[in-house]
């Protein structure tokens, strides 16, 4: 189960994990594996990491992680500069109205300089948050009507 007061601390023995280049693409993003090929899907700290602070992107391949999962969306993320409290709001927004994904957890994360952080800036001490997302409902409530892409802001 991933609730109680260390909902992330199971995944710490598997904090190394392959990124397939293949599976990957970052510059579209998408992630090419079939609709709910992976039971869960890990996302942590791509924002920074894997899309340049560009929030538009992340949430695309955000979708990409509902989209290929069957069951769960796990992510993490630094929260500072695009990564700040209004920022996640617009996100889960997204999320749960546009992708019919709801949040199940909304959680913490250790504060402070974290040694084996290896996916972000070791040294930045804000704050780290966590979701978990059901994505066994899926839908693009805007490619479903037929208008095309979402429009994530304004």
């Amino acid at each position: 189960s991933l609730t109680g007061s260390k909902p992330l601390s199971k995944l710490r023995s598997k904090s190394r994990f392959h990124v397939d280049m293949e599976t990957l693409s970052c510059a579209e993003p998408v992630l090419r594996q079939p609709d709910g090929h992976f039971d869960v899907v890990f996302m942590p700290f791509v924002l920074g990491r894997l899309c340049n602070s560009d929030e538009r992107h992340m949430l695309m391949l955000w979708r990409e992680g509902l989209r290929c999962s069957s069951g769960h969306l796990l992510l993490a993320e630094d929260m500072e500069g695009p990564a700040s409290g209004e920022a996640l709001q617009r996100w889960k927004s997204v999320l749960q109205a546009e992708w019919s994904a709801p949040v199940l957890l909304d959680g913490k994360l250790h504060e402070g300089k974290v040694g084996d952080h290896f996916l972000s800036n070791a040294s930045f001490e804000g704050e780290r948050r966590f979701l978990i997302l059901d994505s066994s409902r899926f839908l693009d409530k805007r490619e479903a009507r037929g208008s095309g892409p979402p429009r994530l802001f304004g």
